[in-house]
């Protein structure tokens, strides 16, 4: 027996049965899908390692490669006080594909007057599943920066 609030994974000849029995329900294919765990399908989170502190200010843009392995801005956004930006593009524009993050890191050095030796810095990515949150973090000091795929 499952607890209120509990969810259960369908299988798919359950689901298929679910699709026949109860048409209603399949015309709908939102209540089956799982819960969403981000508003947006990617965000970002930069922390400047070289002060402990996260990157607020910092300039963020994100591309998508388009035909002849050509990029299309689709947002740009600034990160904030917590070094976060989010809300680059919906759910219902997300697709499959190759994009890219683009951080200006070198402008976020200037204005702290900190030399630095990356100008900005790219991340590039590929998406399979436009069902799941992409979460893009940036670790970053004057000489350097890491990346991983964070949740």
């Amino acid at each position: 027996m499952n607890e209120v609030g509990s969810s259960v994974a369908l299988s798919a000849p359950q689901s298929s049965y679910l699709a026949q029995s109860q048409p209603h329900l399949s015309s709908q294919p939102e209540l089956l899908r799982k819960p969403r765990s981000h508003p947006d399908p990617v965000s970002s989170h930069i922390l400047d390692t070289s002060v402990g502190l996260p990157a607020k200010g910092v300039s963020v843009s994100m591309y998508k490669m388009g035909g002849e392995q050509s990029w299309t801005k689709l947002q740009s956004r600034v990160t904030n006080d917590d070094g976060r930006a989010s809300n680059f593009l919906s759910w219902e524009e997300f697709q499959p594909g190759t994009y890219k993050m683009h951080f200006s890191t070198g402008q976020y050095f200037k204005v702290r007057a900190t030399e630095t030796f990356y100008p900005y810095a790219e991340v590039v990515f590929e998406i399979k599943d436009p069902e799941t949150h992409y979460h893009i973090p940036l670790l970053l000091n004057p000489y350097g920066y890491s990346t991983y795929r964070g949740s």
